[in-house]
């Protein structure tokens, strides 16, 4: 059902914005040289541990790197995305999609926890430390998702990430809670 739920979802956020994705593309379009969209290679989740099982899908992005805001992961990863996540690919929220070789170095207790855990275009490692988190604050998201995964969770998550989006970082809107809304 939360499969089905996010899958739902997906689409009319992809109904809503595809105006902005189009001109999105076209921008980068005309913009860039080279392939328009890069595909990673991403180990389907979950997966079983022997890397012999793995399947792979390839995740569509409008960057071949990481996305240095969350406007910018918005407009180059998350949009370009979401047909994924209404195909069922992937999640709206999950743990990062990584290629085969990037879950095989992965320590041995991380990675068989991210086996177990499903790939989404947000990640509570992103909305809490955006582009700067370290390892170990990737592996502490991730670990947290892993074991709390739910609908309560990813509302949240995605809400975090809005806001992010419209630049109401965590400071703010903790400021605005303890002010009663008053900057």
């Amino acid at each position: 059902m939360h499969r089905v739920a996010g899958r739902i979802v997906a689409a009319l956020l992809l109904l809503v914005f595809s105006p902005l994705l189009l001109l999105i593309v076209a921008a980068v379009a005309i913009f860039r040289r080279g392939p328009l969209f890069s595909y990673r290679p991403s180990v389907r989740l979950p997966a079983a541990g022997d890397p012999d099982r793995w399947e792979t899908f390839s995740l569509p992005a409008l960057t071949s790197g990481v996305a240095a805001s969350a406007a910018a992961h918005f407009a180059l990863c998350f949009l370009p995305g979401l047909p994924s996540v209404v195909m069922g690919r992937l999640a709206l929220v999950g743990v990062p999609a990584r290629t085969r070789e990037e879950v095989e170095a992965l320590p041995a207790d991380w990675r068989a926890m991210y086996l177990r855990s499903r790939v989404g275009l947000v990640q509570e490692a992103f909305v809490q430390h955006g582009s700067g988190a370290t390892a170990d604050d990737r592996y502490a998201a991730e670990i947290f998702y892993s074991v709390s995964a739910g609908v309560r969770l990813d509302a949240s998550i995605l809400l975090r990430y809005a806001g992010r989006i419209f630049g109401l970082g965590s400071r703010k809107l903790r400021s605005r809670a303890v002010t009663g809304g008053a900057s």
